[in-house]
């Protein structure tokens, strides 16, 4: 299933330092000013253009190698990535912290914005080892500059944290978003639009380790900070309430969901007009739900409008696009019309290839949708050699213990089990457990998940004690985190019931089955 978009966070809004002599630079900052507002109304094109002819005023009014041609470049560099043009923007990147380390030497602020700005362009292109290093020099000097709560430690925290988040090193993720926190708070006060922010990374982390309870929280705060600050119809209120609208989603409470996403897209639209680039986020998550409710007719016009906005506003070739594109074929896929959700996995795919090139997490997800998509139609000689390019994909670009790779061994274990090759499928489903148990611990959904599929690989085949003893793992996972009347938990009572019934224990499985019916039924 294609994963819902967040709301981009801190980790994808660059830094910009105020050059020396701004009042002078006039001019240049005029366009910079026009360029950005274009960017933010997803006029990319119009940006562009603003931004090179501030960047060609810079020069002529304060010098080739001033400051204030590194600010530009630092806005250019933004727009490019934005783009995925990531040649362009490490060029413009680079020639900014050579004008930097010129012009102010190798530990001012500026050269700090620098690489925090180069960092953010190395996590998007899967190049963490680059981005860690320069994410750590940029804290380093400002942490000598200003001591432990300059204001941009907080940013460089953030962002450090939300690449450890996509590594699955939840425990370094937790400490760089409470380090933010705090550091905000100091500089801010703890009611700052800034904290709100920090809120939802951390709020963001805790969901994704089935901390709901913890993510719930945080979530709220922040949403009662920008209302409070910003008022109820601010653009920055509907991307937390689209956020929490996540976290209810995980929960099952789908009526919350809804009212909660569609929320977000009234805001989006009376704040930003209907072709925003946010309005087609919003769209993308209201038809998703749709999806998740079977409510067919009523997702697949708003993903053909999410495709139309965001192809006017990036490009037909954008990643975005891609993300749409393959959102829809999701969609068909689920409704059986293979025939069309083929074409739309292949057009995806090639997006994000040219995009990233062949070594990059999002090729690994174009390949296993295309792969998944083939399975179901019983194509496994062609959804084969797609899983196992996914899953190496994957560990180059991630790490081998990373839990997208345990996904992928999953599903080509998922293949085996169509084939009834039992014994490659269970290397792979232990191999995935073992990677989900190091990531997210031993009690975790995505671990649940895990022994359910093994649960399964052995009731195919007689193997009934190990059988009853995944179910039950299962099942006490989900109560543990989802609470006793979770759709989560109606699924495992239902699992084990069959296994019961199979085992000629009726009595045992008619109570479970009914347990599971008033989950279901809502009592």
């Amino acid at each position: 299933m294609a994963l819902n978009r967040l709301i981009p966070v801190l980790w994808l809004v660059a830094i910009v330092i105020a050059a020396p002599n701004a009042a002078s630079a006039a001019k240049w900052e005029k366009y910079v000013k026009a360029a950005d507002k274009a960017s933010e109304a997803g006029d990319y094109e119009a940006a562009e253009s603003l931004y090179l002819q501030a960047l060609e005023t810079a020069k002529t009014e304060s010098g080739a190698k001033h400051p204030d041609v590194s600010v530009v470049l630092n806005e250019l560099g933004g727009l490019y990535g934005a783009q995925s043009r990531f040649e362009e923007a490490e060029s413009a990147y680079s020639q900014a912290i050579a004008i930097d380390r010129r012009a102010l030497g190798g530990e001012s602020e500026e050269i700090a914005a620098d690489y925090n700005n180069l960092a953010r362009l190395y996590v998007l292109r899967g190049q963490f080892e680059k981005a860690e290093t320069l994410y750590r020099d940029a804290l380093a000097i400002w942490e000598k500059i200003g001591g432990p709560n300059h204001r941009n430690i907080a940013v460089a925290a953030i962002n450090l944290g939300e690449m450890f988040r996509d590594q699955g090193r939840f425990d370094e993720a937790e400490a760089q978003f409470n380090r933010a926190i705090g550091v905000d708070e100091a500089v801010y006060g703890p009611d700052h639009p800034e904290v709100s922010t920090d809120l939802n990374s951390l709020a963001g982390l805790y969901r994704e380790q089935g901390r709901y309870g913890e993510a719930e929280i945080a979530y709220n705060r922040a949403i009662g900070i920008r209302e409070q600050v910003r008022g109820p119809d601010d653009p920055t209120v509907a991307e937390a309430i689209n956020n929490m609208a996540h976290l209810y989603e995980d929960l099952g409470r789908y009526d919350d969901v809804e009212r909660l996403y569609k929320r977000a897209l009234a805001i989006w639209e009376k704040s930003r007009g209907p072709k925003h680039p946010d309005v087609a986020i919003a769209l993308n998550n209201l038809a998703g739900l749709y999806r998740t409710l079977k409510r067919y007719d009523e997702a697949e016009p708003l993903f053909l409008r999410t495709i139309a906005i965001d192809e006017a506003a990036y490009g037909p070739d954008h990643p975005e696009v891609a993300t749409d594109v393959s959102n829809l074929a999701g969609l068909y896929e689920d409704m059986d019309r293979g025939g069309e959700a083929e074409p739309l996995y292949q057009r995806a795919l090639e997006i994000r290839r040219d995009a990233y090139g062949p070594v990059h997490p999002q090729v690994a997800g174009g390949l296993n949708n295309l792969a998944r998509l083939y399975r179901r139609q019983k194509r496994f000689d062609e959804a084969e050699p797609l899983y196992r390019s996914a899953i190496d994909v994957w560990k180059s670009s991630l790490g081998p213990d990373h839990p997208l790779v345990a996904a992928g061994l999953v599903n080509l274990a998922g293949l085996f089990m169509m084939r009834s090759q039992y014994g490659d499928a269970e290397v792979l489903y232990l191999q995935a457990l073992a990677i989900d148990e190091r990531a997210y611990g031993g009690d975790h959904p995505e671990v649940a998940i895990d022994v359910t599929n093994l649960a399964w690989m052995y009731l195919d085949q007689g193997k009934f004690e190990p059988a009853e003893s995944s179910f039950q793992r299962a099942l006490k996972i989900r109560e543990k985190v989802f609470g006793p009347d979770h759709p989560d938990v109606a699924d495992s009572l239902e699992n084990y019931a069959r296994l019961l019934r199979e085992t000629g224990r009726p009595a045992e499985a008619a109570k479970l089955e009914t347990r599971a019916a008033e989950i279901r039924a809502g009592r």
